[in-house]
């Protein structure tokens, strides 16, 4: 704060108002002097911001291109004297040179919480329209192939990744509020527009991808949706990691052992996520926690899966059709939100169901930022890597009620280069600190303040780049 800069001789000058006060002379905060009230170049804006008690004060100032910036005041753009302060106190830069109170972002909507609605100016193409050539549908599949051949005849790779991942596929759904990608740019990334009912904007897919080759790909299909289009609370990031096969002993385990894990993964993301309903339209929460013992874990796999089966085919009497058949509520595999089972932090639907046989992780917060994305995705593809290596030790100890499983050994048994070890320990370490923070400071429950600092976060551990 700059409390030294009131403590002048003619006395203290500044405004709780956000109309300027008719007077002959002002103080120039700036110049640090008296001025008549006839120069023009004087501005009216915030000059100072009392975190404790909220409060802004207000006085002129001559203009200073490196220190002005302008607040968003609950939707009124207000002059400011130095950035500078503002950033001390914990404010935003949603946009260039436009900062925002982060606990003035956050308010009961009918009765759901909700973000500020003027927390953005247009800087990028924020108009939704379908600008393709072709069908604009809800699933992937039907355009699946001719997205793989496009991209593999256009693709010149700019970048690959720097570590080794298990040998998975992985694939991802970025939800977006506003924008649309060019055909062209869809073409060669191998990134498949969709439509959303959730949503706003369209949904884009990746084609499967897979190691190093397709972290790169990925990278750059982060940085192009950075430049086209835009994320809300609305909005989602889903990473499915396909298995070879499919079996029994696959799901029951699958279930046992993400239900073991599922205080250390939430702890990674704000704690309403499973709980979406409460700041997302509609009445669905889309990533709840899984079901509290689904499955008698004392019993034969058989008996387990029939259970677990049950639960997920949601149609009591459905017999089992073999794995691959079509959901009964989804028949033409067009009609996925029709599935509720589905709408679980990890999503186990797609190994019995619909022949995709993948593994759907739904929880993260909704992002296009690579340095979020990439590290999710390796940490994906390591929870997979461990199940699929691990199956009858965790049916096993789940048995017996000492099943145990964490993430730095997860992790650590995954990669052989500590390198990498390292910085996703340390990259979810720092998620679960940040997602603290913005409980604590700003009682944000929702990552609202996440989807306000994506475009610009970054994170650096040890200047390790995942990305070459």
């Amino acid at each position: 704060m700059f409390k030294n800069d009131f403590n002048v001789e003619e006395g203290v000058h500044y405004f709780l108002t956000q109309t300027a006060p008719s007077r002959s002379r002002y103080y120039d905060f700036e110049k640090k002097e008296m001025r008549s009230s006839t120069s023009f170049s004087l501005i009216y804006g915030v000059v100072n911001f009392d975190p404790l008690s909220q409060q802004y004060y207000y006085g002129f100032f001559s203009r200073n291109y490196a220190k002005n910036a302008s607040v968003n005041i609950l939707g009124g753009i207000m002059p400011v004297f130095d950035k500078k302060y503002l950033k001390e106190v914990g404010f935003l830069e949603v946009d260039p040179d436009i900062y925002v109170n982060p606990k003035n972002l956050i308010y009961k909507y009918n009765e759901k919480l909700s973000m500020g609605v003027n927390y953005k100016t247009p800087i990028r193409n924020r108009k939704y329209s379908w600008m393709y050539d072709f069908p604009n549908n809800y699933g992937a599949k039907f355009l699946l192939e001719d997205f793989k051949k496009y991209h593999s005849d256009n693709y010149i790779p700019n970048r690959i990744g720097m570590f080794n991942l298990p040998n998975l596929t992985f694939g991802i759904e970025f939800e977006t509020c506003s924008g649309s990608v060019p055909q062209s740019e869809c073409a060669r990334l191998g990134l498949i527009p969709l439509k959303d009912g959730s949503i706003t904007g369209n949904e884009y897919a990746t084609i499967p991808h897979k190691g190093k080759e397709g972290i790169g790909v990925l990278h750059e299909t982060c940085e192009v949706l950075q430049n086209y289009c835009d994320i809300d609370h609305q909005c989602s990031l889903h990473v499915h990691v396909g298995v070879p096969t499919v079996d029994k002993t696959l799901v029951v385990a699958a279930y046992h052992y993400f239900k073991a894990l599922e205080p250390q993964i939430l702890a990674m993301f704000p704690s309403m996520m499973t709980a979406s309903s409460s700041f997302k339209k509609g009445d669905k929460d889309y990533c709840k926690k899984l079901a509290k013992d689904a499955c008698d874990s004392t019993l034969n796999v058989e008996k387990q899966f029939k259970q677990l089966f049950d639960m997920y085919a949601e149609t009591p009497g459905f017999v089992f059709e073999g794995f691959g058949a079509n959901h009964p509520h989804d028949r033409d595999g067009n009609r996925k939100w029709e599935v509720h089972a589905r709408y679980k932090w990890v999503n186990l639907v797609n190994l019995i169901f619909g022949g995709a046989k993948t593994i759907e992780f739904r929880i993260h917060t909704p992002t296009l930022n690579k340095y979020k994305v990439i590290p999710w995705v390796y940490i994906c593809n390591s929870l997979v890597w461990y199940l699929l290596n691990h199956q009858d030790e965790i049916i096993k100890s789940a048995s017996s009620d000492k099943l145990k499983v964490d993430l730095n050994s997860i992790i650590s048994s995954c990669f052989k280069d500590r390198t990498i070890v390292d910085y996703l320990l340390s990259y979810i370490s720092h998620r679960m600190k940040m997602v603290v923070q913005h409980q604590i400071s700003y009682g944000d429950r929702c990552g609202f303040i996440e989807i306000l600092d994506d475009f610009a976060y970054s994170y650096d551990y040890k200047q390790i780049e995942l990305v070459k």
